[in-house]
C-alpha cells in the first residue's frame, strides 16, 4: 500500500517522516495540508509534548490526525480500517485514510542533523567525509528501520585513490529534532547488506 500511497494514485503526494517546522511527522501532504500520525506508546509519556507539536502544525494550516499504533495493527490484522476520511479539497473527492494503515519500508531524506561525537571520532578512523555522509542521508539508495527509533541510510559511493566502491551505512536516531548521527562505516561487503 505504500507504494501506492507514494505513487500518487490518490492524486495527492505523501512523504513519510518529512521534517516541518523541527517536528518528525509520519506522514505529509503538502498539497492537501495533511498531517498523519500514527502514535505508539512513548505518545502516553509525552502528551503535552504532542499537544504542543499539533499547536504548532494547526497554527501553520496543517490538518493533524492521529491514529493509535494499536488501533492500526488491530485494523491491519482484520484486513484494513474502518474508512476515515477527510475532504482534501483536491476536486477528487475525500482521501481515504485508511491506505495510510499500512507497513512503511522507507524513510525520507534527511537534511538537518547533528553528528554525535562517536560519530564525528569514527568518521576521522575511517576517512569518512562529512560531505560523504551528507550526500547518503539526503539521497540515500537504501534506508531501513534497524530497530524502534533508529535507522540506518546507506548509498554505494567511490572512495580512495583510485577510487573503490564501498557501502556507506550511517546509524540515525531519528526520534530527536534534528536526528543524531550515531556512527557512521563503510564497507566493501556490498551483498552482506544491501536489500
Amino acid at each position: 500500500m505504500w507504494e501506492e500511497l507514494r505513487a500518487n494514485k490518490l492524486g495527492v503526494h505523501f512523504r513519510r517522516q518529512q521534517v516541518i517546522q523541527g517536528f518528525i511527522v509520519d506522514f505529509y501532504c503538502h498539497q492537501a495540508g495533511l498531517v498523519v500520525e500514527v502514535d505508539g506508546d512513548i505518545h502516553d509519556l509525552q502528551k503535552e509534548e504532542d499537544k504542543r507539536r499539533e499547536k504548532v502544525l494547526s497554527e501553520m494550516g496543517l490538518t493533524v490526525v492521529r491514529f493509535g499504533n494499536d488501533e492500526v495493527m488491530r485494523e491491519l490484522s482484520r484486513g484494513g480500517g474502518e474508512n476515515q476520511t477527510i475532504d482534501c479539497g483536491t476536486g477528487n473527492g475525500s482521501l481515504d485514510c485508511a491506505i495510510l494503515w499500512l507497513s512503511m519500508p522507507s524513510l525520507e531524506p534527511i537534511l538537518d542533523f547533528v553528528f554525535t561525537d562517536h560519530a564525528l571520532k569514527e568518521m576521522v578512523r575511517r576517512e569518512i567525509t562529512q560531505e560523504d555522509v551528507r550526500t547518503v542521508l539526503a539521497e540515500p539508495e537504501q534506508t531501513e528501520m534497524v530497530r524502534d527509533g533508529r535507522a540506518v541510510y546507506q548509498s554505494k559511493i567511490g572512495m580512495g585513490e583510485p577510487p573503490k566502491t564501498y557501502l556507506l551505512r550511517v546509524f540515525v536516531d531519528i526520534e530527536p529534532v534534528p536526528p543524531f548521527v550515531v556512527t557512521v562505516y563503510r564497507t566493501s561487503k556490498i551483498e552482506k547488506y544491501w536489500r
